[in-house]
């Protein structure tokens, strides 16, 4: 799979240091314009990142300043001792009104058999409904 190298020993690596300084080994000359780019590049890459948080903080302190000053207007619940009494009227007038819609209400078939004197099938088979029989369980 891999071969394996020899490592040198001290004298063959010091012949290979003093050739490279001898031949006067240089980097390319793009390396620097590439290194420079990319610091660069990334300079600016912070810079966009920055003002990014920058603007999104700023509208966060924008919409919590402008609820500082809408809130107020709205229509809160306050709870006080008038208001209680307010609450527990208010409560009383929903379960009268549940209990005339659920003493008056009449089932579909009863409206229809009203208006054209049509008997439904249960009063013709002389069974009770669904509803009145569930009723009689309850209501034993």
């Amino acid at each position: 799979m891999s071969e394996k190298r020899p490592y040198l020993n001290d004298e063959e690596l010091a012949k290979l240091i003093n050739s490279a300084e001898e031949d006067g080994v240089e980097a390319p000359a793009s390396l620097e314009k590439m290194v420079l780019g990319r610091i660069e590049n990334a300079e600016q890459n912070k810079k966009i990142v920055y003002r990014r948080y920058c603007f999104k903080v700023g509208i966060g302190l924008a919409c919590a300043v402008a609820m500082l000053f809408v809130a107020p207007s709205f229509d809160m619940v306050r709870t006080s001792p008038s208001d209680d009494n307010a609450i527990i009227v208010q409560n009383q007038i929903a379960v009268d009104k549940q209990d005339y819609i659920a003493q008056n209400s009449q089932t579909r078939e009863e409206v229809i058999s009203q208006f054209s004197g049509v008997r439904s099938r249960d009063e013709i088979l002389g069974r009770k409904s669904i509803a009145e029989q569930l009723s009689d369980y309850i209501f034993r």
